[in-house]
């Protein structure tokens, strides 16, 4: 088994290499209740918690101070000052075969460094680390895109009664872009709109509606994301999550497992705008 983490990769020759690890136990959060004056215990609606993950890494290298720096830069991202200030959860790939990657996302927990004994000398020394997984999913390593354009305007005609000034509105037939989560989990997305355009609409086959209201410049997108429920308009980078449309919850941008079509519609008289679609394959459990 293989692992990277924070740039650092772990075996497959490397001079970190897997010793030992545990398979994660996920754990259960309940709230079970009392039967009063009975036997047993009313049940509750049950919820995935953390799972850790336990590593002993070997360090092989030439001598003391070689040993000790290789084991240094994977503390150094273990403990990276920028990851611990931030409240998202870090990613941890691993591999079994160094060719298809899976991912979790968590915190890096425990680090215990390598003694610095007469084995150590010799360039060689463990490292014991634990990884708290705070999404109980894995995900793919590898993120997909799907580009869905958007169809070039074309202007109503006129409906009695008139009312002056007569106005016609140039809007974009909804193009269908097709998408496929290889996983059997729904994944959280991210969407992003590119201008020209107003009022970008994205629709599931589902039914669900992903909507901006508002104009995006040619230079502009909007980014959607459910991974840390953020709505930011770049340039200049700035949050614009009052600019949602009301139906839209970012709670409920996902993926959903196997095969799904989804609808791209906005006002856009050059027919360039674009919504893009990242996901990564979920999946209940480990995969090879």
């Amino acid at each position: 088994m293989m692992i990277r983490f924070g740039g650092v990769t772990i075996g497959g020759g490397a001079p970190l290499r897997l010793k030992t690890w545990e398979p994660p136990v996920t754990e259960l959060r309940t709230d079970y209740q009392e039967r009063l004056n009975r036997d047993g215990l009313l049940a509750s609606r049950d919820w995935l918690g953390s799972a850790n993950w336990q590593f002993t890494v070997r360090v092989k290298k030439e001598g003391l101070a070689a040993a000790l720096a290789e084991a240094a830069r994977l503390e150094n991202a273990w403990k990276k000052a920028s990851m611990r200030d931030s409240t998202t959860a870090a990613p941890l790939d691993y591999s079994f075969d160094g060719v298809a990657w899976q991912r979790v996302y968590g915190r890096p927990a425990a680090f215990a460094g390598i003694t610095p004994d007469f084995v150590a000398s010799l360039g060689l020394g463990l490292l014991d680390l634990q990884f708290t997984q705070l999404d109980p999913r894995h995900y793919s390593a590898a993120e997909h895109q799907a580009v869905i354009p958007v169809a070039p305007a074309s202007y109503g005609g006129i409906i009695a009664p008139l009312v002056a000034p007569i106005t016609t509105v140039a809007s974009g037939v909804p193009r269908a872009g097709s998408i496929d989560n290889a996983g059997d989990l729904p994944s959280p997305a991210r969407v992003v709109f590119k201008g020209p355009c107003r009022n970008p609409v994205l629709t599931t086959d589902a039914g669900y509606k992903i909507g901006y209201v508002g104009s995006i410049a040619y230079d502009q997108t909007v980014t959607l994301s459910a991974w840390d429920s953020t709505v930011i308009k770049s340039p200049p980078r700035a949050s614009v999550a009052g600019d949602l449309d009301r139906r839209t919850r970012l709670s409920r941008l996902v993926v959903p497992a196997g095969h799904s079509e989804w609808y791209f519609e906005a006002t856009d008289q050059t027919g360039t705008a674009t919504a893009t679609v990242y996901w990564r394959d979920s999946f209940t459990a480990m995969q090879h």
